[in-house]
């Protein structure tokens, strides 16, 4: 039998950061119970889609990218958070951690296609990556991408974005990469 993937369809409360992240260990634990040998959160889980200005407080993205590295999983679970933007950056990020078994809140992945159409204003708030992201977890490897990163193939989106996530992580799965999850 193949390796079970949990995606939680949760609904986070906008800036509830401390239930948000409980919420979310109780649906991990659940997805465990029931079988998965891995999980994934929707985009920004810990924060709540959209954060907008409380992304612009003082401390809100390190409190959010804490909380979700310090999430209890009793399988490894990628889990949405702004990512703190470090030294070399100017914005945080759209990201994820992964926490349980084997990780402790590293980084895998930074979204790399921030819209800017319609309600979306992501460009304003966060800095895009360059590469899609890429986690081991549970004896597989994982190419991840977070929502709008995956639209561009398609063609689902109005902006024409100079890079293709999908295409980066084809071109892996053809020399024998990883397997794709989008957090989204």
């Amino acid at each position: 039998m193949g390796e079970i993937v949990a995606l939680l369809q949760l609904n986070p409360t906008v800036g509830d950061i401390e239930s948000n992240a409980a919420e979310i260990e109780r649906a991990a634990a659940l997805a465990a119970s029931n079988g998965a040998s891995i999980a994934c959160t929707c985009e920004l889980a810990v924060c709540g889609y959209p954060p907008r200005d409380l992304l612009l407080d003082d401390g809100f993205v390190e409190r959010c990218q804490a909380a979700a590295s310090a999430i209890q999983s009793p399988i490894p679970l990628l889990v949405g958070t702004p990512i703190d933007s470090g030294s070399e950056r100017t914005k945080p990020a759209n990201g994820a951690v992964r926490v349980g078994p084997g990780g402790s809140g590293e980084i895998v992945c930074r979204k790399q296609l921030l819209p800017t159409y319609d309600v979306f204003d992501e460009a304003r708030y966060f800095e895009p990556n360059l590469d899609a992201g890429l986690a081991s977890a549970s004896g597989m490897h994982l190419g991840v991408t977070i929502c709008e990163d995956a639209w561009q193939h398609v063609g689902d989106v109005p902006n024409d974005y100079r890079t293709d996530p999908i295409e980066q992580l084809a071109d892996w799965q053809q020399r024998g990469g990883p397997l794709g999850l989008t957090v989204n």
